[in-house]
């Protein structure tokens, strides 16, 4: 979802995890959902992506 999202809005990988505060390998695991995180970085990372996280519905 965080890819899907990220790819919508046309930002970089790298750029992404500059914003959010994280490495972008960190971000890279999160995105390959690999590795599990802190709820305050998918929260960030959501509201920098403007996903609303209580309509989010993952298929």
């Amino acid at each position: 979802m965080i890819r899907w999202h990220r790819g919508r809005i046309g930002t970089a990988q790298f750029k992404l995890a500059l914003i959010a505060g994280i490495g972008s390998r960190n971000l890279s695991k999160i995105e390959g959902e690999s590795r599990r995180s802190h709820l305050d970085t998918y929260f960030r990372l959501c509201r920098i992506l403007g996903i609303d996280t209580f309509s989010e519905v993952r298929p």
